[in-house]
């Protein structure tokens, strides 16, 4: 009976998921590593539509299967090779910032939303990241509001005074870590877009 309660009355939620790991495909691939072919393939079908006009767009998923039809057998094994890695392993920087840029925010906030509802942890993230021209970039990540009691507040907006020394010492850690991957010749595993989320400081 219990059971069945819950069933009738409990809250229904739909959870995601656990596909946290961006599945890179060939085609995917080859769209970032032959994009000035690609580009001009697209321009030929559109009939020298500008890039980015509905024309050019309407044209280029056929622009990329023609550039994918004329690869040889040793450039598809070369890059379904870099496809298992770029998803496995890490990608290189400017891909990073693509995946970052389209789906970066909206994975942070799906694991909030597991973190909330299936482990019954709070908590807020500050993110960054260092872009190619060597600036930093931060956001605050507070979900708490949206998937806990109606009208909870921010943890900035409750203690702005503390916010303010932790975003202090946050820009220091972000020149540390810029010296780190400067001196080992890592890439950044993380990127994060601030404006998007509108959380930017």
């Amino acid at each position: 009976k219990i059971k069945e309660w819950f069933q009738n009355h409990g809250r229904r939620i739909r959870m995601p998921k656990f596909g946290y790991v961006k599945l890179i495909s060939t085609r995917y691939v080859v769209a970032h590593l032959r994009q000035e072919q690609i580009h001009e393939v697209v321009t030929r079908l559109a009939k020298g539509a500008p890039p980015g006009s509905r024309a050019f767009l309407a044209k280029y998923q056929q622009g990329l299967k023609e550039v994918m039809g004329g690869l040889t057998d040793a450039e598809k094994e070369e890059y379904k090779g870099l496809a298992e890695e770029w998803t496995n392993a890490v990608p290189p920087p400017d891909v990073q910032r693509k995946l970052n840029s389209k789906h970066g925010l909206g994975m942070m906030r799906e694991m909030d939303k597991v973190k909330q509802y299936q482990l019954g942890v709070f908590s807020w993230s500050l993110v960054g990241d260092i872009d190619e021209n060597g600036q930093h970039r931060s956001a605050w990540l507070d979900h708490n509001a949206d998937f806990g009691p109606e009208g909870l507040r921010e943890f900035r907006d409750m203690f702005p005074e503390a916010v303010g020394n932790i975003l202090e010492a946050w820009v220091q850690y972000l020149n540390y870590i810029q010296g780190a991957f400067r001196f080992t010749g890592a890439t950044l595993l993380y990127q994060a877009e601030a404006e998007t989320e509108g959380a930017a400081f």
